[in-house]
């Protein structure tokens, strides 16, 4: 379970947001968030959450 809302919604972050994986290479790579990268689809750092939670992938791809 990741107790964490994501990067673009108020609310809960997990407790060590700046380790993020997920967050530190959306910014090394100059985005705000994953889901402005055009690897998106096929990242193997986000990749676990996709295949969780299938409607985060459809989420993030209807916010560009």
């Amino acid at each position: 379970m990741i107790n964490c809302t994501g990067c673009r919604a108020e609310g809960v972050k997990i407790g060590h947001w700046s380790e993020c994986k997920i967050q530190l290479c959306a910014t090394e790579k100059g985005f705000i968030t994953c889901g402005e990268c055009p690897e998106l689809e096929t990242c193997p750092i986000v990749s676990f959450v996709h295949k969780a939670v299938p409607e985060a992938l459809e989420n993030l791809k209807n916010l560009n």
